[in-house]
């Protein structure tokens, strides 16, 4: 039940767990859909489709998951984020940990400068964020601070 409730979220989870599942309506039916979603644990742990990371990542709409050598707030620079650049986000969520913490704008700067939006929110958020864009088939990437486990 506990990995039902961290995989497909506490409403589905629930339904799931009380033998409800999703019934199509008459004449549809439920497309596969090749997004693979982040599934939030722990601070300190991030599924991402069938795999667990323990650092931080930048996670893209496409292509693989990549580290990310940052490890809190306090310690970013303009570099951290500038490494989204490469990846051709048209925005970026910033997932600032356990608790929501901004960092300074000049930090993403080239990244507004370039027209790329962004987000900040605590990891968790970012997660359920990240999810609804990247379902949705837009271009975003997940910058995700994990704290060391």
């Amino acid at each position: 039940r506990w990995l039902a409730e961290q995989r497909l979220g506490d409403a589905d989870a629930a339904l799931h767990t009380a033998g409800i599942g999703f019934q199509a309506p008459s004449g549809f039916s439920r497309q596969p859909h090749p997004f693979q979603g982040l599934f939030h644990l722990s601070f300190t742990r991030l599924w991402v489709g069938n795999a667990v990371f323990a650092h931080s990542v930048l996670v893209p709409w496409q292509g693989a998951v990549q580290p990310w050598d940052a490890t809190a707030p306090t310690g970013l620079t303009a570099l951290h984020f500038e490494q989204a650049l490469a990846l051709q986000p048209e925005v970026l969520i910033f997932g600032s940990g356990e608790a929501l913490r901004f960092v300074s704008p000049a930090l993403y700067r080239s990244l507004i400068e370039r027209g790329i939006g962004f987000e900040t929110m605590d990891t968790r958020a970012a997660c359920r964020t990240y999810n609804v864009l990247a379902s949705e088939g837009r271009s975003v990437v997940a910058a995700l601070l994990l704290a060391a486990g």
